[in-house]
């Protein structure tokens, strides 16, 4: 009789409904996370791992190695790290005037969700270069000691070419400007979201609060 009555109360406390972790938005919709219109990571659950590569293991960085000089080039296979840094020949690169969304940064669709718009632009990066063979010209070194650079593929400066997808916001400088003016009057990527963040505030503000 006590092992039945025990099997009642774990039937019934598996039944119980449990609370929702889905606010309304400030424009209404049902958003996550969101409770004045900002989604929240905590609304994710935990913080996700890093997937996987989809074009193989990421080679180790050799240790020792010696400055690169401004104006240095940089070939070889490109391996995705997020939507604006790789790694070149065992050298990671940050991908010079422009910034790209954090990859568990979210958006809003025009249809009214929010998606993960980091883990997107990396998608879409990995599809554009991943596993190929680029060129980079060296521009310095940022704090974090990665090479700041220009990333080039069969002729096409991909540092553009994410600025012109919308994938990324000019920063940093003025040389993507007008291709950022460009996406913008397009509404291309994330300028045709209902609602997006720039990665810096993404990064400083809202990653800070959750």
């Amino acid at each position: 009789m006590k092992f039945l009555l025990r099997l009642f109360s774990l039937t019934a406390a598996a039944a119980e409904p449990r609370p929702s972790h889905t606010v309304r938005g400030a424009a209404g919709t049902r958003a996550p996370g969101a409770a004045t219109g900002r989604p929240r990571r905590a609304a994710f659950g935990k913080k996700p791992r890093k997937p996987k590569e989809a074009v193989g293991r990421l080679p180790e960085a050799g240790a020792g190695a010696r400055p690169l000089r401004t104006g240095a080039t940089i070939g070889g296979k490109a391996y995705i790290i997020d939507g604006d840094t790789i790694r070149v020949s065992r050298i990671n690169i940050r991908l010079a005037g422009l910034d790209a969304p954090e990859v568990d940064q979210v958006a809003k669709h025009q249809d009214g969700y929010w998606f993960r718009q980091g883990q997107r632009v990396k998608s879409a990066l990995i599809n554009e270069i991943g596993g190929k063979v680029v060129r980079v010209a060296v521009h310095g070194y940022d704090r974090y000691g990665r090479v700041i650079g220009t990333v080039m593929h069969e002729g096409r400066d991909i540092n553009e070419w994410l600025v012109w997808k919308g994938y990324a916001i000019a920063a940093y400088g003025e040389q993507y400007r007008h291709v950022e003016l460009d996406a913008q009057r397009a509404q291309r990527g994330m300028w045709g979201h209902a609602a997006q963040y720039d990665p810096r505030t993404w990064r400083h503000e809202i990653q800070d609060d959750s």
